[in-house]
């Protein structure tokens, strides 16, 4: 009888195995990362493939680190990536020479950027002939201090650019004197003044750009019309892993440190508090038009924009309207 009952359990798994019921194998996803570490602001990615959030829903995606964002631009267009986190300042520009790329999903739309420079740099003019650490020419660390100084009257022409990697390269850079200034997210800049008293915030870009974009996820049009499945699996992962970001400090903290075991809990829990107003903006995947239209407007009054970009030039909201109608909007 138990040889009987084997072998009919057998047929019948056979059975549904080839009425597809067996488990599918996961759809991978490949994803460039545009720096060498995890920022706080944009766990998204981590915690939704750390705690399996992903996984559930049938995604593998492989996350490969780039120092640079225009390396990631690069893969999308290559083929190397079938995503890309990046700028919006370096999207647009990127928009102005091709039509094929789409921003499909915004979980950290607005900067949280402050200034750091040596203390002798006390206005805005103070700049010119000084070195200014980048990630890479064109990049959000290039484009952003620009903007405001162009705002504030000054040629960024007279300003000098290090290539010098990430917010943590611009922190050594200016540590090491390679460079006088450097924009930094607000938990390298708590620890770099703390440490190295001959800096200080010369601005909070918060304040000057408040509504600025920061980062949005891309893909060519051909790998959204060719992955959609895999894409919309991704824009719901990451909805859901921001908002348990946003209503979970306490594990976003805990995993957050798995990954910088050397800051302490005190000083990553005080930034987060910090940067959680910007983060609210990307509880529903962001893609909203108010924040494209400053973005664009700034941009185009300081030059580094020359077309006037259309919403839908850039945008597509297919992926992150179908994943609204699964999980709701907040």
């Amino acid at each position: 009888m138990a040889a009987l009952a084997t072998v009919l359990t057998s047929a019948i798994l056979l059975s549904f195995g080839g009425l597809g019921w067996a488990a599918e194998a996961p759809e991978v996803l490949k994803l460039a990362y545009t720096v060498v570490a995890p920022n706080l602001q944009d766990m998204d990615v981590f915690m939704g493939r750390d705690l399996g959030i992903f996984k559930k829903r049938g995604l593998d995606l492989q996350i490969t680190m780039l120092n640079g964002e225009t390396l990631g631009l690069q893969a999308v267009v290559s083929g190397d990536a079938d995503v890309s986190q990046n700028s919006h300042a370096l999207i647009y520009t990127a928009a102005e020479k091709t039509s094929t790329i789409r921003i499909i999903c915004e979980t950290v739309p607005i900067h949280s950027y402050v200034l750091v420079t040596t203390k002798d740099i006390v206005k805005w003019s103070d700049l010119e002939g000084k070195a200014l650490g980048i990630s890479g020419l064109g990049s959000i660390a290039q484009l952003i201090p620009q903007a405001a100084m162009k705002r504030h009257g000054v040629n960024p022409a007279k300003v000098n650019y290090a290539v010098v990697g990430g917010s943590g390269g611009r922190a050594k850079a200016m540590v090491s004197g390679r460079t006088q200034a450097g924009m930094l997210h607000v938990i390298e800049a708590e620890e770099l003044i703390a440490q190295e008293k001959g800096l200080h915030v010369f601005a909070d870009l918060r304040t000057e750009l408040p509504e600025f974009q920061f980062t949005a996820y891309i893909a060519l049009t051909k790998t959204i019309a060719a992955r959609r499945s895999a894409l919309q699996k991704f824009v719901e992962g990451m909805i859901e892993t921001k908002r348990l970001i946003l209503e979970n400090k306490k594990l976003t903290v805990e995993q957050y440190l798995k990954y910088y075991p050397h800051r302490t809990e005190a000083l990553v829990s005080k930034v987060y508090d910090a940067l959680r107003p910007a983060m609210m903006l990307g509880i529903n995947g962001g893609m909203e038009k108010g924040p494209f239209e400053f973005t664009r407007g700034i941009m185009l009054e300081t030059g580094l924009l020359k077309q006037r970009l259309q919403h839908e030039q850039v945008y597509d909201p297919s992926l992150t309207e179908a994943a609204l109608a699964i999980l709701g909007r907040k």
